[in-house]
């Protein structure tokens, strides 16, 4: 859904204080930037998951526990979508599902209210207790209210018998004068601490309280035991949606008929911009506010950015982004595409599937079997460009040959480099020669580029070069989108599910095609110019494993990772513990043992004995991703900073553990230091570069040449 509006919640203030920390954990949210904000919204569908008719894409929703929704776009359950009402504006919308679904379970389906009944509401000018005092009333209830002094006449105004300080635990005493000492026979609690002590003794004998609160409260057992004769009512909203989806989904289509019929009213409501957030949950802290505050996100007008007057070239045509390209550049109005691909003289089935649905939709398809890295492609596409009056590129060609930068050789560079910034030359050169100026150029650039990749030095050079190009340009839709990896499509697509799985580890999530598209639609719209990042990343995640090796964009996320660090247990890491404790003769094999475990993680061995300790690690298939998921796994246990080159500077286990007990235990007036690498001369082939090994057996102090050659080094 790509939203307009989004409804907070005084979960996303208790979520933005830290203070529910615990309750995120249990959820499987170990870290602060994981938790999500926003969980109701009003927006456009922009794509569906399989099962999901797709006729829901582009229609309006309003969108219930929409969790994450303080976002640009959201990914929802289908059951908890409904289209909004037209009488609704996106606000109105947004301020609705949270408040009064939570009124409604909580008062008629658990408490059951019945008519002449008396029901305690706390907080009661806020968006859930101002759907509860609309659902009480229709109840045929007398409610009793707590509210912030200057809040009372409304409350007042609106129904309420009477109305205490929600901020004096005397609310008790004078809710039992008022009521003749009886007290209600319904609770609908949201305070903490000595407020729920006191809203128990407020609480008539077989009475039922229902718990909206998560912090501070009663347990179960506790109110058990301490009032045996109350029924103890807590509920979390989103944990009913998720056992019954079809429940809430009924709830909230009788809702908005509710509403749209008169039967209800829609709330109080502020509304702020999405650059004034910080405003909107400081006044939800202090207590200001009445009803609900709203999030809008900007409406931008959206220029003709694709037309169908032009053509539009594609470089990397039939490859998997080209040809979900292809088909989005069509489903956004174009009717002419020059599809370039090397294989574009013998296509793909897939390939030919397309274009033969495009051409059936009446989309002229042009193959062009041309080399972007051959000059002797310029005339050719300068011709092509000139007869189809090119209006916009797409240039999403590309190769990857990963390995480490010392195993580089000037061709495999060269091979890299071809595609993309060869390529982008040819492109240049073709549209001199034909005199176009296209309006709209993309350069399928990557976050190799932005962020670096292990491994993917000459990749990141390529889409760095086209970053930079553009950059220098710099004109309106002159763009250079540094992609992360998509899922099931282009250079990531061929991952297997492990190594997929590693970039989860490593903060790096997989894009969607269709968000992706959804992205680069909106970018090309606004006009933007110059290299931008788009990708998926848990930002916290990344910085804390860069470490010390952090480049600049990094460090402007840097402080994210630091503020999580509070949560970190202070002191050495229990392996280093066991360590300790261990006499020192027999540290070299347990931690030996420990190494090959950590490996056998990585790299999937299910009998981590069965590694051999002297052999080298690359020899075993670790590949550059395998080396720093093992490196951060062993930054992370033995509590030191390493580099990039560990496991090339010490390719065995047996090379490793040496190294880490030279850094955990020192012998006395040593000068190894944690982040020092120790230089190590590696055996060779026979076509090894004997003149650069001697160099570095001439850079070798004695005490390290001693205990090379002692060690078969």
């Amino acid at each position: 859904i790509a939203v307009e509006a989004t409804g907070l919640n005084f979960r996303d203030v208790l979520n933005a204080l830290g203070l529910l920390r615990n309750y995120s954990r249990q959820l499987g949210l170990d870290e602060a930037a994981q938790v999500p904000f926003g969980g109701e919204c009003v927006g456009r569908v922009t794509s569906v998951g399989d099962g999901v008719a797709p006729e829901h894409v582009g229609q309006r929703v309003l969108a219930a526990l929409a969790v994450g929704s303080l976002a640009s776009h959201v990914v929802c359950r289908s059951e908890l979508c409904v289209p909004l009402p037209e009488q609704l504006t996106a606000e109105q919308g947004a301020s609705v599902s949270t408040a009064f679904l939570t009124a409604i379970y909580g008062l008629e389906t658990l408490a059951k209210l019945q008519p002449g009944e008396s029901v305690l509401i706390h907080a009661a000018a806020g968006g859930v207790g101002q759907a509860a005092v609309q659902v009480a009333l229709r109840c045929g209830a007398r409610v009793y209210a707590t509210a912030s002094q200057p809040k009372h006449a409304r409350l007042l105004e609106q129904g309420c018998f009477a109305v205490f300080d929600s901020r004096s635990l005397e609310f008790s005493e004078q809710l039992l004068a008022a009521t003749g000492g009886h007290g209600v026979d319904v609770v609908l609690n949201s305070l903490k601490g000595e407020w729920v002590d006191a809203s128990f003794e407020a609480l008539t004998t077989g009475g039922r309280f229902v718990e909206l609160g998560k912090i501070e409260i009663w347990s179960k057992a506790e109110a058990t035991e301490r009032r045996p004769d109350a029924c103890y009512l807590p509920f979390d909203l989103l944990e009913v949606a998720a056992a019954d989806p079809l429940l809430v989904r009924g709830l909230l289509q009788q809702l908005l008929s509710d509403l749209t019929s008169g039967a209800y009213q829609l709330l109080p409501m502020q509304t702020f911009p999405v650059e004034q957030t910080v405003e909107a949950f400081r006044l939800m802290a202090q207590a200001r506010h009445v009803g609900k505050v709203v999030i809008t996100q900007p409406q931008k007008a959206v220029a003709p950015a694709i037309g169908c007057d032009g053509a539009y070239l594609i470089t990397g045509a039939f490859g998997g982004i080209g040809l979900q390209l292809a088909r989005w550049l069509a489903d956004q109005g174009a009717q002419s595409l020059l599809l370039l691909a090397r294989s574009a003289a013998n296509p793909s089935s897939a390939a030919q599937a397309l274009i033969a649905e495009l051409q059936a939709k009446g989309v002229s398809c042009t193959p062009l079997a041309l080399d972007l890295a051959d000059p002797a492609a310029v005339a050719p596409l300068a011709a092509a460009m000139r007869q189809a009056d090119l209006r916009g590129v797409f240039h999403a060609a590309g190769v990857l040959d990963d390995g480490l930068l010392e195993w580089q050789t000037p061709e495999r560079l060269e091979a890299v480099l071809a595609p993309k910034w060869n390529g982008w030359q040819t492109i240049e050169e073709a549209l001199q020669l034909a005199g176009v100026d296209p309006e709209l150029v993309v350069q399928f650039s990557s976050m190799a580029a932005l962020l670096g990749s292990p491994g993917q030095a000459s990749y990141g050079a390529a889409n760095g070069a086209l970053d930079g190009a553009m950059s220098k340009r710099g004109c309106p839709r002159w763009l250079s989108l540094a992609w992360g990896p998509w899922a099931g499509e282009g250079m990531a697509g061929g991952l297997e599910e492990r190594q997929k799985q590693r970039l989860e580890a490593l903060g790096v999530r997989m894009l969607e095609p269709s968000l992706a598209l959804d992205a680069l639609g909106d970018l090309i719209s606004r006009g933007l110019s110059g290299p931008i990042g788009v990708l998926d990343v848990d930002w916290a995640r990344v910085a804390r494993q860069a470490g010390s090796r952090r480049g600049a964009p990094l460090e402007l996320v840097a402080e994210v990772a630091e503020q999580n660090a509070g949560d970190v247990p202070s002191g050495p890491p229990p392996t280093v513990l066991l360590l300790q404790d261990t006499p020192p003769a027999e540290r070299p094999s347990l931690l030996q043992r420990f190494v090959q475990q950590q490996l056998a993680k990585v790299m999937g061995v299910a009998d981590p004995g069965q590694i051999d300790p002297g052999e080298p690690l690359f020899n075993m298939g670790l590949d550059s991703l395998m080396a720093l998921e093992l490196m951060v796994l062993l930054e992370k246990n033995l509590g030191i900073t390493l580099t990039e080159a560990l496991v090339f500077e010490h390719p065995t286990i047996e090379d490793l553990v040496l190294y880490f007990l030279s850094v955990l235990f020192p012998e006395p007036g040593s000068a190894v230091a944690p982040t020092a690498a120790v230089p190590r001369v590696v055996a060779q082939e026979a076509d090894v570069d004997w003149e650069q090994q001697l160099q570095a057996v001439v850079e070798l102090d004695d005490d390290e040449l001693l205990r090379q050659l002692q060690s078969g080094g």
